[in-house]
């Protein structure tokens, strides 16, 4: 079972449990039963905080996969993709910018490899027919390593 799946269900679950408590609370209230309704009102509590402890940790999950799902189409779109590129498409520090970039390659959400400048050079990045270096997609000139034209 994933970790988001794994909160959003006990995240469920807890708060389930936090609303049968509230509920027994009411009904001990409406009987007359202060200590029954005290100790079921603070089950409810006692369920409903990591409860909602759990749905944040499964929503926060999802925005973070989603982000790095956003930089592995910004890699695969440009081809090759450094920490400036990326930081102005995020409009983030160029330090933050790295850092994704790295752990969405560590996680293997992004196909391919840094090269020396740091860049990264996506799998299906298009390739210089003279010398083999990886270009940018939307190089439309020469080959930035050789300059070789046309490709």
């Amino acid at each position: 079972m994933r970790p988001r799946s794994l909160y959003e269900t006990l995240g469920k679950f807890a708060l389930g449990v936090g609303m049968g408590a509230s509920v027994l609370a009411v009904v001990a209230l409406a009987i007359g039963g202060g200590t029954p309704a005290l100790a079921s009102g603070a089950c409810a509590v006692a369920f409903a905080l990591p409860g909602l402890i759990f749905l944040q940790e499964a929503r926060r999950l999802a925005a973070r996969q989603a982000a790095l799902a956003h930089v592995a189409t910004l890699a695969e779109e440009r081809g090759i993709l450094g920490p400036d590129d990326l930081a102005r498409a995020l409009r983030t520090r160029t330090e933050d910018a790295d850092r994704i970039l790295k752990k969405a390659f560590a996680e293997g959400v992004l196909a391919g490899a840094f090269d020396a400048r740091g860049r990264f050079v996506a799998a299906s990045a298009p390739r210089c027919r003279m010398c083999g270096a990886p270009r940018p997609r939307a190089l439309a000139s020469g080959c930035p390593s050789c300059g070789a034209t046309g490709g």
